[in-house]
């Protein structure tokens, strides 16, 4: 391979990153401006697509849907491992929003929310059942976990909607979100993207002119046959 087309080639890759961090560049402007929405006040069809959201969890009915990757050897499935879930959570307005995870952290903390939450159900119930009226709830363990998430709002995927719909059956539009979804997000990388973004785009142009020499050079030796 000529050393113009390994530089074209880097060039192209170099570009092509450079716009994946541009991509982010209006979320760094939102992020550095402050303008983040707060989960716990959040009124239902409020949020947008491309909004920033930061938040406490402390309810969530838990996971209605996950992505799986399945890996393949020779065409025969060797293991299958969920990539993201999909956490129905119970705002503090009383609507309901869809939350995506990868994160194993994030998934066993919201997994414990739920077991918290109907261990203390269960435990009500029991109560009421052996002292009907008279029954005293300051002994019972209180739901303590929460967990505090940073995110930004994506559109509602297609393959998903039907699924919430059934899910929580007649109401649907009345209490839950059913254009856009919470992704998690990491907003520290905010930090970093606006000087990735610039330096790829800076690397593009240095290997596009050094390409545009090593071409030239090239066509100057076939020439000259050197």
């Amino acid at each position: 391979m000529k050393l113009s087309q390994v530089l074209g080639t880097l060039t192209i890759l170099t570009g092509c990153i450079s716009a994946l961090f541009f991509a982010d560049v209006p979320k760094v402007i939102k992020y550095n401006k402050g303008d983040i929405r707060n989960y716990n006040t959040i009124a239902l069809h409020e949020l947008k697509k491309g909004d920033l959201v930061q938040g406490t969890i402390c309810l969530t009915d838990g996971y209605i849907a996950e992505e799986e990757e399945t890996k393949k050897s020779f065409g025969v499935e060797t293991s299958r491992n969920t990539t993201a879930r999909f956490y129905a959570l119970y705002t503090d307005n009383g609507n309901y929003v869809l939350y995506q995870t990868g994160s194993e952290y994030e998934c066993k903390r919201l997994d414990q929310i739920v077991d918290e939450y109907l261990q203390y159900e269960e435990a009500v119930e029991a109560l009421e059942e052996s002292d009907g009226e008279e029954a005293d709830y300051s002994g019972l363990a209180v739901p303590e976990t929460a967990l505090d998430f940073t995110g930004e709002v994506v559109q509602m995927p297609s393959d998903l909607l039907p699924i919430f719909q059934n899910w929580y059956g007649e109401g649907f539009e009345e209490v839950c979100e059913g254009d856009v979804i919470i992704r998690t997000s990491n907003f520290g990388r905010f930090s970093w993207v606006m000087y990735a973004a610039f330096g790829c785009a800076a690397g593009a142009l240095v290997m596009l002119a050094l390409t545009i020499f090593a071409h030239i050079r090239e066509k100057r030796n076939q020439q000259y046959g050197n």
